[in-house]
C-alpha cells in the first residue's frame, strides 16, 4: 500500500513488540516510509522490511517500494534477525538525541536508497543519537554507505559485522558518498568486522563540523576498498 507511514508508533506505546511479519511500500520518497516509531523500548524481531516475502524487490512485480524502512526515534529500540532492502532513500535508521540506547542484531541491509542522489545508506545512526551497538550485521550494496553515524554523539558499537561493496550509486548511477563505515561520534568502536569491497574508504573517522574523540579501530580484515582502508579525516585522537 501506499500509507505514511504504513505503521506509526507514538512515544505512548512503550514497551511495543512488532514480530514475524513482512512490510512494504509507502508514499514514494516521502518520510517517514514504512514504520515510525517514537516508543521507548520497541523490539522489532523477524521482520522483512521494504522486500517481499520471497525476498525480492516489490519494483519487479510493479509494486510500490519503501521510502525509508524503519524510521526510529524511540529510545532504546531493538531491532534483531530482520531484514531492511529496496528502500528508495534510507534504510534503517534510529534518529536524534531521544535514542540513548539501542541494539541492532543479526540484521541484513541490503541494496537500499536506490533513488537516493544525495546520500542513503544501508543503516544510519544519527544526529545525536548515542550508544547504538550494531552486532553480526550485513550491511550490503546500499547507494551510499553501509554504516553511517553522522553527528551520532557517542558511544557507537560496531562488532563482528561484514559490510561489503557499499557506495554503488542509485538505480541512475549517481554515487555520492563513498564509505563502508564512516564515524562520526565520541567514544566509538569498530572491532572485529570484515569490511571489503567498498566504493571508497573502508572506515572513515571524520571531523566535519565537530571534533571527533576517542574512537578505537582493531581486530577488523579490512581490504580491497577502493580507496584506503582507514582514513582519518583531520580525526584527533583516533
Amino acid at each position: 500500500g501506499n500509507l505514511n507511514p504504513a505503521l506509526n508508533f507514538t512515544s505512548t506505546a512503550i514497551n511495543s513488540e512488532f514480530r514475524n511479519i513482512s512490510i512494504f511500500g509507502s508514499e514514494s520518497y516521502s518520510y517517514p516510509g514504512t514504520l515510525q516509531s517514537f516508543a521507548e523500548n520497541l523490539m522489532i524481531e523477524n521482520v522483512f522490511v521494504g522486500l517481499r516475502a520471497n525476498g525480492t524487490d516489490p519494483n519487479q512485480s510493479s509494486l510500490s517500494r519503501s521510502a525509508v524502512g524503519l524510521y526510529l526515534h524511540g529510545n532504546n529500540t531493538t531491532v534483531r534477525n530482520s531484514v531492511v532492502a529496496y528502500t528508495e532513500r534510507y534504510g534503517l535508521y534510529l534518529w536524534t538525541l531521544n535514542v540513548r540506547a539501542g541494539w541492532i542484531e543479526n540484521v541484513i541491509a541490503y541494496r537500499n536508497a536506490v533513488l537516493n542522489p544525495n546520500g542513503g545508506d544501508n543503516i544510519g545512526v544519527v544526529f545525536q543519537a548515542s550508544n547504538v551497538t550494531i552486532e553480526r550485521c550485513v550491511s550490503a550494496k546500499a547507494a551510499a554507505l553501509g554504516i553511517e553515524t553522522w553527528y551520532a554523539t557517542e558511544g557507537i558499537r560496531i562488532f563482528n559485522c561484514s559490510i561489503e561493496a557499499n557506495a554503488l550509486g542509485n538505480e541512475s548511477g549517481v554515487v555520492s558518498e563513498t564509505y563502508g563505515i564512516r564515524i562520526h561520534a565520541n567514544s566509538s568502536i569498530v572491532a572485529y568486522n570484515l569490511i571489503r569491497e567498498n566504493n571508497g574508504h573502508g572506515v572513515g573517522v571524520v571531523r566535519y563540523a565537530k571534533d571527533v574523540f576517542n574512537v578505537t579501530i582493531t581486530r577488523n580484515s579490512i581490504y580491497n576498498n577502493s580507496k584506503l582502508g582507514i582514513d582519518l579525516v583531520n580525526a584527533p585522537d583516533a
